[in-house]
């Protein structure tokens, strides 16, 4: 997987609580920066990543990584692994 800090910093950019959106918080940690509502005192990292940003991850997920050639052990129907399809993964 690519490294994704350069590109994703341009998608932090919500201050605000994403349970009660009061923007007033009060900093518990420093690095990653985490915050607490002084609403809600929902605990969450400021800034955090908007919904273009999350778009972004998924559509990044997806194209690296391919479901269909996973090997799904319920359709063996035993509950058995394959050791052959096990060097696959």
């Amino acid at each position: 997987m690519t490294k994704l800090a350069p590109n994703i910093q341009k998608y932090m950019t919500l201050t605000d609580c994403p349970y009660c959106h009061n923007t007033s918080a009060t900093e518990v940690a420093n690095n990653p920066r985490i915050v607490k509502c002084n609403i809600c005192s929902l605990y969450r990292p400021l800034p955090r990543i908007n919904k273009d940003g999350q778009i972004f991850l998924l559509k990044k997920f997806n194209d690296e990584i391919d479901l269909a050639e996973r090997i799904n052990l319920l359709e063996r129907g035993n509950g058995e692994r394959d050791p052959a399809a096990d060097k696959k993964l």
